[in-house]
């Protein structure tokens, strides 16, 4: 099958002088064809061209400005069926690349070296840790992502797969893009995760600047969040949920603070009829926009009902806990009732009924 292995480099050169040969002396132990490919900025901005020349590997430019275009430079070049990406600047240990190969023959489509499963460590700076934790969770929830270190560029693509998909991203959310895109095309994608140990940069400086950064992540993710709800209909059934039962817990909080606080209502009496509201709203909004089952009208509201009204015991249960703090009881209750309510709701309410 061979490996294309792709380094991204801008001003690396002092780092590559040492990388280059220990890649080399790495491969030399893999029974398997392979290639080297050094993605130069343009213009660049050193003497790596002399030192890929030097070590008799591929070098290139980039044909335009950012990291993804340096990253599709590598991959369109690339000739083997197996495609690896590393750091120039030895945070990762081109050693794991051995770990890598050997689990991505096991059948895997994308292989990810990371730095938080069992036996992984990272010694960047903690603020990088946790923009990187946060960003792993948001994409992991908002995507489907099931990976634990989804910001890592150490990775083993299936070439084939890698370059079926079309990029759109300019910077490093590209890595996040490739997966869920690569994960749309291909239901039973496999993904694998290796434990490596993220090290600091050994020569130069980190070429990401933190406000580019945040908005170019945001960016990226709201339209691959736009793709996953177009062509997924549970995903698009929970986006909708959540938006009918904000909007139905705005007009349920709102009626309750009206009778518990202007009309002077008891907390529990305020929570129930303020729920009552919420609940015809909700029931409307999600037969006709959202599930879009309006027969059989009478038994889905019952069976709506019947749930809903679970979760007003637990919601006035909960305000009664809270007691005098009753308006803290029922911010609570809006967070925790309406999951279960969304959850019940789709198996009985809003079911296939003929």
């Amino acid at each position: 099958m061979g490996i294309s292995i792709i380094l991204l480099a801008r001003k690396e050169a002092t780092n590559l002088i040492k990388l280059l040969p220990m890649i080399k002396s790495i491969m030399n132990k893999i029974d398997e064809d392979y290639e080297i490919i050094v993605v130069d900025a343009n213009p660049s901005l050193d003497n790596t061209k002399e030192v890929c020349k030097k070590n008799k590997v591929t070098y290139i430019n980039q044909t335009n400005k950012g990291y993804a275009n340096a990253f599709n430079s590598g991959v369109e070049i690339s000739k083997y069926g197996k495609i690896v990406f590393l750091d120039c600047d030895f945070s990762h240990d081109p050693n794991s690349i051995i770990d890598i190969n050997n689990k991505f023959n096991k059948g895997y489509d994308l292989i990810i070296g990371s730095r938080y499963i069992k036996g992984g460590k990272t010694l960047d700076s903690k603020t990088s840790r946790v923009l990187s934790k946060i960003l792993g969770f948001i994409y992991r929830i908002c995507l489907g992502l099931k990976v634990h270190d989804v910001s890592t560029s150490f990775r083993m693509y299936n070439a084939k797969q890698l370059k079926a998909v079309t990029l759109e991203s300019t910077n490093f959310e590209v890595l996040e893009e490739v997966i869920f895109k690569m994960m749309q095309n291909k239901p039973k994608f496999k993904i694998g995760e290796v434990p490596i140990t993220f090290n600091q940069r050994l020569f130069g400086t980190s070429n990401r600047r933190l406000l580019a950064f945040v908005f170019t992540y945001l960016k990226s993710l709201y339209n691959l969040i736009i793709i996953r709800y177009k062509s997924n209909d549970s995903f698009r059934n929970v986006v909708l949920y959540i938006l009918i039962g904000l909007s139905a817990a705005i007009v349920d909080l709102l009626t309750f603070i009206m009778l518990y606080k202007v009309m002077m209502l008891g907390g529990i009496i305020s929570n129930i009829i303020s729920m009552h509201v919420g609940l015809l709203f909700s029931f409307i909004f999600n037969s006709s926009i959202n599930f879009k089952k309006t027969n059989k009208i009478a038994l889905r509201f019952s069976l709506y009902y019947v749930v809903i009204m679970c979760g007003i015991i637990v919601s006035t249960y909960i305000v009664y806990l809270f007691n005098n703090y009753a308006i803290l009881g029922k911010l609570i209750s809006l967070i925790i009732v309406p999951l279960c309510q969304f959850l019940l709701n789709r198996k009985l309410a809003f079911r296939y009924m003929k």
